[in-house]
């Protein structure tokens, strides 16, 4: 916070966010070969080679999109050897969006913000990304690889603001035990904005596909906006039923279990089968998820407890 005799209060505080968060010093720029590779791989006369020779040319990203394509994440049947093999087999939309995933993390891996518990958040995130793909596959899998880039990054504004607001921010996040949106109710009476706010920014300055930001703006409450078109409206539920997940299995801090299977059949219309697939998936891949990513997601134990939890809530799930 500013250092200021008057200590500002309201609209203020979340002024002076925003504009802290529009520093460059704060966060990069996003790489411009990134942003070249997704709108080439939106483009529907985009050819094979062309978007193998964008991404090939940053050599980490391009072996961590083929880490990522052969992981069980993806569930793919056979081995992708190759980038042009990878748009042929996955789509340009997949490969596109496992580009963008791989440069955010490198924008964000070695992040250093002295007090944050960085490898709960990646546990969190990725724990999120899967659950938020694998509920995608039930009812719109065209938009599960955009499901999981989403809910990797979705929860970026938690770094955001834990840079720029220092400690009493740090000292929230540290304290909290109940899921996102308690966390989300708390930002926002204490610094008049949440994190979903901070990530929609930050996405929009990165130039994020439309989707995304918007998916950003509102993965804490998919009704808060009437007049969304229903693709981005499946979007925003499976980022929003995703970040239950992982925040669930990464702090303890697991909603109501009927009240969960309600919301998932609200939104996207699973059953309680569905869902316990969707557990048993996140239980298996975000070990090799985060091998992929080469992501510090914490230790081999606190990898198992994130599994543990997850069983205990299969367990739940197989004897209603």
């Amino acid at each position: 916070m500013p250092d200021d005799p008057k200590p500002l209060k309201g609209a203020e505080i979340k002024a002076w966010i925003l504009e802290q968060l529009a520093d460059p010093r704060h966060f990069p720029a996003f790489p411009r070969g990134a942003v070249e590779v997704v709108r080439l791989c939106d483009r529907e006369d985009a050819a094979v080679e062309e978007v193998a020779r964008a991404i090939a040319r940053d050599p980490g990203v391009a072996s961590r999109v083929l880490r990522v394509a052969n992981s069980p994440v993806m569930g793919t049947s056979r081995r992708v050897a190759t980038l042009p093999h990878a748009v042929t087999v996955l789509g340009l939309r997949t490969v596109g969006n496992l580009t963008l995933a791989c440069f955010a993390v490198d924008a964000l891996r070695d992040r250093q913000i002295p007090g944050f518990d960085l490898p709960r958040y990646w546990r969190t995130s990725l724990a999120t990304a899967v659950a938020a793909r694998s509920l995608l596959l039930f009812s719109d899998p065209r938009l599960a690889e955009e499901a999981f880039v989403g809910g990797l990054l979705q929860d970026v504004g938690v770094l955001q603001m834990a840079a720029v607001l220092g400690k009493p921010y740090l000292e929230m996040f540290g304290k909290v035990r109940g899921d996102a949106l308690e966390f989300a109710a708390l930002e926002e009476e204490t610094f008049g904005m949440d994190h979903a706010a901070a990530s929609a920014a930050l996405f929009a300055t990165w130039e994020f596909p439309a989707r995304l930001v918007e998916a950003a703006t509102l993965h804490l409450n998919p009704s808060a906006k009437e007049g969304v078109a229903p693709p981005i409206r499946r979007l925003v539920s499976s980022q929003h039923l995703g970040e239950r997940v992982g925040w669930a299995l990464a702090t303890e801090a697991r909603p109501a279990t009927d009240d969960f299977l309600a919301r998932a059949h609200a939104l996207l219309g699973l059953d309680r089968a569905q869902v316990e697939r969707v557990l048993r998936h996140v239980r298996d891949a975000v070990a090799e998820a985060t091998a992929a990513l080469q992501i510090d997601a914490g230790t081999a134990m606190e990898l198992r407890a994130l599994r543990e939890r997850a069983a205990r809530w299969i367990d739940e799930l197989a004897e209603r």
